[in-house]
């Protein structure tokens, strides 16, 4: 199985310079797009704030990258559609095994997400647990 976290980055800009309802617009915007490009078998999470979770199950490592790396552009296309200063930094893991628990699966890819952010945002970030 495959895991994401997304983050979105300066998404506390579009608060504060363009109000509450224009960040609800963003995260309706972003929730949706996720929604439109996942199987009916992977399951879309808000998290909190400006944070998502998907999980693919039976989701191999290359399969993975190239559903990411669309839904990566397709989030990018909405952002620029609307004029948003927001960009999408994803950590993504893909499991071996299934992980002990969510929190470990939660866990882990978001510190995969933190690398991306560190390393300059706006990116996706892979890993994945040895067999």
């Amino acid at each position: 199985m495959t895991a994401a976290y997304l983050d979105l980055d300066r998404f506390k800009e579009v608060n504060d310079q363009r109000g509450h309802l224009e960040g609800d617009a963003v995260l309706r915007v972003v929730g949706a797009t996720l929604r439109e490009h996942v199987r009916e078998t992977d399951i879309v999470a808000r998290l909190g704030g400006d944070e998502f979770a998907i999980i693919f199950p039976e989701l191999d490592a290359g399969a993975a990258r190239g559903v990411l790396t669309s839904l990566h552009d397709k989030l990018r296309e909405g952002r620029r559609a609307h004029g948003w200063p927001v960009t999408f930094s994803i950590g993504v893991v893909t499991f071996s095994t299934p992980p002990e628990s969510l929190d470990e699966l939660l866990q882990r890819t978001d510190d995969v997400m933190f690398t991306v952010k560190r390393d300059g945002r706006d990116a996706i970030g892979w890993a994945h647990t040895p067999p």
